[in-house]
């Protein structure tokens, strides 16, 4: 250190010395509590912003849930959708179903009625024939 430079931190130290001369003893302790405040003060600015982006993701995280969650109701509506269809398709096949096993129920009646006809019919022509073998 050269003169000039002792001179001039002789000089900023004064200059300190005086301002604390004015500040006084209020002043002093108040300059004292400030380092400890600047600390909490900046304490509270980092645990603020940590939440301000706790708070972000947060929400980021509960859009992507509703994104997902649209989807799998979409995807659930339209499940739901082709099952009912198929349901539908099963009650049609059921009642033609049925349908059809009446137009059979009468077919089969229809049938019946025939072949007793058909039976009697036989039956005559076989005892015409045993007459007719008798008379001849």
């Amino acid at each position: 250190m050269n003169s000039l430079e002792t001179t001039r931190l002789a000089d900023a130290l004064a200059a300190i010395a005086g301002m604390l001369e004015q500040m006084g003893l209020p002043g002093l302790v108040a300059l004292l509590l400030m380092g400890p405040g600047l600390v909490l003060c900046a304490l509270i600015m980092v645990e603020y912003h940590r939440g301000r982006r706790t708070q972000e993701s947060m929400e980021a995280a509960r859009a992507e849930a509703r994104a997902v969650l649209e989807i799998y109701r979409a995807d659930t509506r339209r499940i739901l959708h082709d099952l009912g269809e198929g349901i539908q398709q099963n009650v049609r096949f059921y009642r033609d179903n049925v349908e059809l096993v009446k137009q059979y129920d009468l077919l089969a009646k229809n049938l019946q009625d025939v072949v007793v006809s058909n039976t009697r019919a036989t039956e005559r022509l076989i005892v015409m024939l045993e007459e007719r073998s008798k008379q001849g």
